[in-house]
């Protein structure tokens, strides 16, 4: 086994690994993690209260925040103050979130962020 074979190996492992631990957080918490793993440098609390509410579902700037501190707190985000927003902690996280996502609900939440950010841009 080559050295690349075997880091290859080694980071679909992790990928895996951190799916599961994804998939043991709270609903809201996956949506969450699913959207901005779409999003490359964050966003601010109430883009992403916008962006998780949709249909019947709402989200306050506060709920958003404690979502966003439950996330960090188990180390899948932090705070950038570079960019004052949450980032994922790794790359292979915001990988293992896109990846529990389907097809057909990731066409949807594209569509549906892409809505958001424009009419935010109005």
């Amino acid at each position: 086994v080559s050295q690349v074979e075997l880091a290859n190996y080694m980071s679909d492992d992790v990928v895996e690994s951190v799916k599961g631990k994804v998939r043991e957080l709270s609903t809201n918490l996956q949506n969450l993690l699913v959207a901005m793993s779409y999003i490359p440098h964050g966003l601010d609390v109430s883009k992403l209260a916008a962006i998780m509410s949709h249909g019947q579902i709402s989200f306050t700037e506060n709920a958003m925040a404690t979502l966003l501190n439950e996330a960090s707190v188990g180390g899948m985000l932090m705070y950038s103050t570079k960019t004052n927003n949450y980032v994922f902690s790794h790359d292979r996280i915001r990988q293992a979130a896109r990846d529990i996502a389907s097809e057909k609900d990731q066409d949807d939440l594209l569509l549906h962020i892409s809505r958001v950010l424009i009419n935010f841009a109005r």
